[in-house]
């Protein structure tokens, strides 16, 4: 698609515009009284400054010395200023949903997405984005200090995939692509121990690829993943070292696996109903119950509900067009959630959160916005009732998450 200059710069303009209003509270947001504490204002490695200790150092049974290098750079602006701190983390946010539409734009493009254009495989993703910066979903993840690892992550793990991508698909500059990806993944895991599920990420797109392309899965791909699931398991190593580091443990209530089935089905349900329709979202929710009592029969009916929603999904869409694709991002969002849905026995201090969304939310988005065009059969160069219709549509929602997101902000005002 032609663009001239000026549009260009309307273009990045708007997400950047669109943020500042609806996070224009932060600027007087100050510190959290939940693990902004132990995890900035009481960690003496902070004012010390850059020193090798900070890749030694496991807080509060964490490991993320990447996070405490981004603390340290930003105290050295101006100490412990929450404003700086919170302007960091917008930047970020705001980088990242650039890699949101260069990541979209080439998986579009290598799926050859229909019934989109060439010409709207930058169109779709843009939308996408913009929904995404202002989603209520992320409002924590970027008003939240302490959740600085969440969008720090996300931007090397973004980096690492789109590297990938490029080195995968392009006969040029591969070993330079493969290796900045290796070295963003690396970079991702410092940041939070979460990243280390990129593997699976990139195996799923290598299948759907070469079902796409008609293609064997050769052995050669099993060596390009290799690197990466070597890496993994040495990250799930340190990450299991660190929930133990000298016998330590999180004093949080542990689940049996018959009841965490449930919490599992619950979670997704939770997240996947509150992709296009946030509603009463919360910075915690606490279990429904605790260990030793009974499964609610509301959960019960959740969780069957949505299984059955899921299958019958995936029956109507077998003979779409696009059916892989959906599968791809449904994946790309149960694959980036997984170690937040209790199937883990991992330590978790409520059944769901907003920010465990952060990234999975590109998954749902996605799959949302290409069946809707798929569906419609919208063309976005043709003048139509459609595209009007859409075109509204679209900014009615954007305006409704803006509102929503604002005021999700203001709430962390008063924390």
């Amino acid at each position: 698609m032609n663009i001239n200059r000026y549009d260009k710069v309307l273009l990045y303009c708007i997400p950047i515009v669109l943020c500042l209003i609806t996070f224009h509270w932060i600027r007087m947001i100050g510190f959290a009284g939940m693990d902004d504490g132990w995890m900035l204002l009481e960690d003496k490695l902070i004012p010390m400054g850059f020193t090798n200790k900070v890749f030694l150092n496991i807080n509060n049974l964490q490991y993320s010395p990447l996070n405490t290098l981004y603390y340290i750079l930003i105290y050295k602006i101006d100490g412990f200023n929450p404003y700086w701190y919170h302007l960091g983390s917008l930047l970020i946010h705001l980088f990242n949903g650039y890699l949101v539409y260069k990541l979209l734009t080439k998986i579009f493009e290598v799926f050859e997405i229909r019934p989109l254009e060439k010409e709207e495989y930058q169109v779709v993703p843009y939308i996408i984005m913009l929904t995404w910066l202002i989603h209520p979903f992320n409002v924590e993840s970027v008003v939240w200090i302490s959740a600085s690892k969440i969008p720090l992550y996300t931007l090397f793990f973004l980096l690492s995939f789109y590297y990938f991508i490029l080195a995968f698909t392009k006969k040029q500059h591969i070993v330079v692509y493969y290796g900045l990806s290796i070295i963003f993944f690396i970079c991702s895991f410092l940041s939070k121990e979460q990243a280390l599920v990129l593997p699976m990420v990139i195996g799923v797109f290598i299948i759907i690829y070469c079902i796409k392309e008609q293609q064997k899965i050769r052995f050669s791909y099993v060596i390009w993943l290799s690197p990466y699931l070597i890496l993994s398991l040495i990250f799930a190593a340190i990450t299991l070292y660190c929930l133990h580091y000298e016998g330590a443990e999180h004093p949080f209530d542990k689940f049996p696996i018959e009841k965490r089935l449930f919490f599992t089905f619950y979670s997704l349900g939770f997240y996947i109903f509150n992709s296009p329709l946030p509603i009463d979202l919360h910075y915690h929710y606490p279990f429904p119950i605790k260990p030793t009592e009974d499964i609610p029969i509301l959960i019960i009916v959740i969780s069957v509900m949505l299984v059955v929603s899921l299958c019958f999904l995936l029956h109507t869409l077998r003979k779409d067009k696009n059916y892989l694709t959906y599968i791809f991002f449904f994946l790309f969002f149960l694959i980036n959630i997984v170690l937040c849905l209790h199937i883990l026995p991992l330590p978790r201090a409520s059944i769901v959160a907003d920010r465990y969304m952060y990234l999975s939310l590109l998954g749902t988005l996605s799959a949302i916005y290409i069946y809707f065009f798929d569906w419609t059969k919208l063309k976005i160069k043709e003048r139509s009732t459609q595209k009007v219709v859409f075109i509204s549509a679209s900014c009615l929602v954007i305006i409704g998450f803006m509102v929503y997101s604002n005021a999700l902000v203001q709430d962390w005002l008063s924390r």
